[in-house]
């Protein structure tokens, strides 16, 4: 079976993305459809770099009708919502992703869906309102107050952790420990090998759910620089919402004033925040490719075992 994709880029970050109404039974809004572990294999399949596409993640994006029956065609009647399916590299659920949320509305455009302006995102139990005036190119998220809040992070310890030393990665660390709609650990970039420090991090006892980590090192009053550890996919280009908690973190510590450029070995990011209430992340998304790719055995409806083959570019 061939199913059509789109595959975006934000800032080097790039997703897979394609529409569930191409995976029949997917199931993104009810609780029947595909198994989890089918779910996983076949993110896993497309964003491995030598059988599948390579990408940082897999999105399923469904069109959503507030007051109508689901089946209408995007590219005929507006829609009111997107509701997505974020995929890790390794097949777990990514949780929040503001780079992938802009390339999710790029590729949207590029389907020819009718949209309002602001459309809404849903990923899970999550929703943010994103703003173009570009047809996706350049996309302002609304993503959120961050939550240093223990049980919102997730985190193993009694309180937050705002600059707090801890015992982390072998040693003593400052830490900073917040929820962006998933985890991050910020600690201070001194030139550690992430591919080392990262993995340790990630799977820290500290954090149950596993977390994102970032380096931070600040440059100006406007502008840090973060290296990037992602939860289930390793180094990665960039990250949106660890762009997020970098500035968060830099504001509230009175290194940095808003909006802070974030820069990221894929390119700049833009986060303002006011010190209380939601943070808002501007970055441009950008179409590397679209087609289709073969999938054999994975999509037909015998069962959740995944057959040699692999993917067609």
């Amino acid at each position: 079976m061939e199913l059509p994709f789109s595959k975006i880029q934000g800032c080097g970050n790039s997703f897979v993305v394609v529409q569930e109404r191409d995976l029949p039974e997917y199931g993104i809004r009810s609780l029947g459809g595909w198994s989890e572990e089918r779910k996983e294999k076949l993110a896993e399949e497309v964003c491995h770099g030598g059988r599948g596409l390579g990408a940082d993640g897999f999105f399923v994006v469904a069109a959503h009708w507030n007051s109508a029956t689901e089946g209408l065609d995007p590219r005929v009647v507006p829609l009111d919502r997107l509701i997505v399916d974020m995929r890790n590299p390794d097949g777990g659920p990514m949780g929040m992703c503001g780079n992938g949320v802009r390339c999710v509305v790029r590729a949207a455009y590029r389907w020819g869906w009718l949209m309002p302006n602001p459309v809404t995102v849903s990923i899970g139990n999550l929703s943010v309102d994103c703003v173009t005036a570009d047809e996706g190119r350049n996309v302002q998220v609304a993503m959120g107050a961050p939550r240093f809040e223990p049980a919102s992070v997730p985190l193993l310890s009694e309180t937050s952790l705002r600059g707090d030393e801890v015992s982390l990665g072998g040693r003593l660390r400052r830490v900073w420990a917040l929820s962006m709609g998933n985890p991050h650990c910020i600690v201070l970039d001194e030139g550690e090998d992430l591919r080392v420090i990262g993995p340790i991090i990630e799977n820290d006892p500290l954090f149950p759910h596993r977390t994102n980590l970032e380096l931070l090192t600040p440059v100006s009053r406007r502008r840090i620089s973060v290296r990037v550890w992602e939860r289930g996919a390793g180094i990665t280009q960039a990250c949106g919402t660890g762009a997020c908690a970098a500035a968060v973190v830099s504001i509230e510590q009175g290194i940095c004033d808003s909006p802070v450029t974030v820069c990221m070995p894929g390119g700049e990011l833009t986060v303002s925040w006011d010190g209380s209430r939601g943070v808002y992340l501007t970055g441009p998304a950008q179409e590397i490719a679209s087609g289709l790719m073969t999938i054999p055995g994975l999509i037909e409806f015998g069962g959740d075992g995944l057959s040699q083959g692999g993917l067609q570019r």
